[in-house]
């Protein structure tokens, strides 16, 4: 009876006792099973390899076991129930011990263990490269994984892309290099690299480009719009200034809207701390707009020239339409003789090709002939005047003589000279011509006495207006007596140096009058003229 006896009442405490019912009993044959997982704290996933540093969750899984030992090497142990965490700062490998015992029957105990590797692509990157100078350099970046593979991107100005240490050389601008270098567990380190080589002589450059920002010009017709853009390198700080006045800082480029009309002064100021030096560049920016003076509309008289003229500036070119007004439609000055009312077209272009464009209109007042005929007759032995009647004008005047009078009265033949202005202040001339024409007349005397005492002793005709004469005297017979062609001619009655018998003669007289407007007036006449004592 020496069984234990954990129910009391169930088992007799007495030796050989009596009325014994069979004994019953129970054992707990207990098991023990240590067991864990590695966890990637980050990644939350089974995993027994990492790169440092990195945490390891090590998740305890084991049944059976009432107490833990956790042995995660160099000396570190633990006896936490649940899981913990490892964190591995450095590459390498590390082995995890795990003990689990029950010891509330039989001490029973288990144990697991793994290896946890932990890579690392260790490497000692450079700080930023800055130098003042042309001369390529070598950076010092220093690897501890001898397999350890690199890579540089972007690769210009390098001399290997795929090692540690490249030549880098001077290639006009900064540049910032990705590297980036994985050992062979394919644990990767990454890092950026700003390398500014420096030319100790920097040079400030901008241009000057249309809207478009695609030609690059530095004259503009206003209003225009531009884009100034920095050309320059190898700078840290730049400045930019209009006409001396501050306008933008660390601002690579820009518009100008509409600039003001004339030059404006651009200046760029950037200045290179790697080799404490500036440089300044200035250019001027152009907006043209020809601005030329047009005549003013006018009002002309009927027949009176034109004269006009644009001002503008050396150099400027016009063209006046229509062109077919003017002998040369692109002189700046014109003289023309409309025949009516119109306009102009002026435009004007300056020296870079800018133009401007304006218009020049007339209007022509009509004015009518003062003096509707042109030429006029008189005779000047029969009329004491010809009177010449215009139109009503301001003012007369008449040449010669300086006449001031309307009407005009004339007593010589000629060319007069008529200048007039109306109440448009329209100067109108005019030109007649005054012919003096009388129609020629003639008288014949019935007869004549030649006897030599001073009354009618010569036979002889009178008129006026004949230029051209003729006359023959015939006696009864027929025979010519007597002939002349001088109209002042005077017959004494002689024929042959005798004085002629009394009796009668005929005659017949041919006679021309003055010339008028192309017509001959041309008479014959006979007739008979008797000779008495």
């Amino acid at each position: 009876s020496n069984f234990p006896t954990p129910v009391p009442g169930v088992w007799s405490v007495t030796n050989n006792s009596r009325n014994c019912n069979n004994a019953a009993l129970k054992f707990d044959l207990g098991r023990v099973i240590a067991r864990f997982e590695t966890f990637d704290s980050l990644k939350a996933i089974p995993s027994q390899y990492g790169c440092a540093p990195i945490t390891f969750l090590l998740k305890n899984k084991s049944t059976g076991a009432t107490n833990y030992k956790w042995d995660v090497g160099a000396g570190v142990v633990t006896f936490k129930k649940d899981s913990i965490f490892i964190k591995f700062p450095n590459r390498g490998f590390q082995n995890i011990t795990l003990i689990a015992f029950d010891t509330s029957i039989c001490n029973l105990t288990d144990t697991m263990r793994a290896t946890i590797n932990s890579g690392d692509a260790r490497v000692d990157f450079v700080p930023d490269i800055i130098q003042c100078g042309l001369a390529p350099v070598i950076p010092k970046i220093k690897l501890y994984t001898p397999w350890a593979k690199v890579r540089w991107t972007p690769s210009e100005g390098l001399s290997d892309s795929t090692i540690a240490n490249p030549t880098i050389s001077f290639i006009g601008k900064d540049m910032v290099y990705y590297i980036s270098v994985t050992d062979d567990t394919l644990c990767m380190k990454f890092d950026t690299l700003s390398v500014k080589i420096r030319d100790p002589n920097p040079t400030a450059r901008f241009v000057i480009m249309d809207s478009s920002k695609t030609v690059e010009k530095y004259s503009f017709c206003h209003p225009n719009s531009v884009f100034l853009k920095n050309k320059s390198t190898y700078y840290d700080y730049m400045e930019w200034k209009k006409d001396h006045n501050n306008l933008f800082v660390n601002v690579d480029s820009f518009y100008q809207i509409f600039p003001a009309l004339g030059k404006t002064k651009y200046e760029l100021f950037i200045y290179d701390s790697v080799c404490a030096r500036g440089a300044m560049v200035q250019k001027t920016l152009t907006m043209s707009k020809p601005f030329p003076t047009y005549p003013s509309n006018v009002v002309m008289c009927q027949n009176n020239p034109i004269s006009v003229k644009v001002i503008g500036e050396p150099g400027f070119r016009y063209l006046w339409q229509p062109t077919t007004l003017f002998a040369d439609p692109t002189a700046p000055s014109q003289t023309f003789i409309p025949k009516q009312n119109g306009k102009i077209d002026i435009t004007v272009t300056d020296t870079i090709g800018c133009t401007d464009k304006g218009t020049f209109r007339y209007s022509i007042i009509s004015t009518d002939d003062p003096i509707q005929e042109k030429e006029f007759t008189f005779c000047r032995q029969k009329d004491k005047f010809l009177e010449i009647i215009t139109l009503p004008f301001i003012n007369y005047t008449w040449q010669p003589g300086a006449y001031t009078v309307n009407p005009l009265r004339i007593t010589q033949e000629g060319t007069y000279y008529f200048q007039g202005t109306d109440a448009n202040g329209c100067v109108v001339k005019d030109t007649i011509t005054v012919l003096n024409y009388c129609p020629p007349q003639l008288h014949v005397p019935s007869a004549f006495s030649p006897n030599d005492d001073g009354l009618n002793d010569m036979f002889q005709v009178f008129g006026n207006d004949i230029v051209a004469f003729d006359i023959k005297i015939f006696n009864r017979w027929g025979e010519l007596i007597y002939q002349s062609n001088d109209f002042n001619f005077k017959w004494d009655g002689k024929y042959k140096g005798e004085t002629v018998p009394i009796e009668t003669y005929p005659y017949v007289i041919s006679y021309q009058g003055a010339k008028y407007k192309d017509q001959e007036l041309n008479n014959t006449f006979s007739g008979n003229v008797t000779v008495v004592r």
